[in-house]
């Protein structure tokens, strides 16, 4: 079955269905995969890379992981334009509240206000499409999901998606073992 383009499989013939098991997670994933009009597009191509742990680690570290993100890419946040650290453009973390959810089924994810800029500088490019395009999301979306911004999110039991305002991506983990676990990672754009 499919939902807003992204393909599901099982080999469960009495599972439910793809809307039954996405629940409530369909209204929140809609923030990431039906923000404009035409939906997104996957680029062409894959970045594959290999891990040696349980495949279940790092689609729960995107489930509500938040804590890490001041800690393991505050300096890329705080990048500015030349490319230097600039402390006054870094985001401030009492900007606004960003929450997590659980959905059932193993699904869940974050949300947070739509405070905005996107990205250390204001000229870039992902944050003048979001600025540009923010009353298409909100035609899109209605009035309530419109005011959030969505974090990451994963849908169980190995795919996670990763906001669009900044860094769409989709992520599939996949066993290969015990202890090893494959990843693919894909870029999209509204």
């Amino acid at each position: 079955d499919s939902y807003k383009g992204l393909i599901f499989a099982t080999w469960d013939r009495e599972a439910p269905s793809l809307l039954d098991y996405l629940g409530d997670a369909a209204w929140h994933l809609d923030m990431c995969v039906g923000r404009s009009e035409g939906g997104i597009d996957v680029m062409q191509g894959a970045h594959k890379w290999m891990m040696q742990m349980n495949w279940k680690f790092p689609v729960d570290n995107h489930v509500g992981d938040g804590y890490h993100v001041p800690i393991t890419h505050g300096s890329v946040i705080g990048l500015g334009k030349s490319g230097v650290l600039n402390p006054n453009t870094r985001p401030s973390l009492s900007s606004g509240v960003r929450r997590s959810f659980t959905f059932g089924n193993g699904h869940g994810g974050s949300v947070g206000p739509w405070t905005g800029p996107w990205s250390s500088d204001p000229d870039s490019p992902v944050n003048k499409f979001n600025v540009e395009h923010r009353d298409e999301f909100r035609q899109q979306l209605g009035d309530v999901r419109a005011k959030y911004q969505p974090g990451t999110w994963a849908i169980f039991p190995n795919l996670v998606i990763n906001n669009p305002a900044y860094s769409g991506n989709l992520k599939l983990f996949l066993p290969r073992g015990p202890m090893w676990t494959l990843g693919w990672s894909y870029c999209f754009v509204d």
